[in-house]
């Protein structure tokens, strides 16, 4: 299957709030900038997990760990969401 519509709106929220914070930001963080709980965040987790085995993205275990793009920016760019 490729990169779902969900995850594409997941990696634009990954590369918004590392540019507007100078630091990837936390599985707490993109879950609540989806409008997800951000107690909540098994869904986010979720997403992150699939991108992490597909290449997209690289993060430590805790549910509060960065998530950092693995590919360059140019390559998500093409995942905007519109």
């Amino acid at each position: 299957v490729g990169v779902t519509r969900k995850n594409r709106r997941l990696l634009a929220t990954i590369q918004r709030l590392t540019y507007e914070c100078g630091w990837p930001p936390t599985v707490r963080e993109l879950s609540e900038a989806l409008g997800n709980s951000p107690t909540n965040a098994a869904g986010t987790h979720s997403q992150l997990k699939r991108l992490k085995a597909l290449g997209y993205v690289s993060y430590g275990s805790s549910t509060n760990a960065n998530a950092k793009l693995a590919r360059t920016i140019r390559v998500v760019e093409n995942f905007r969401t519109t």
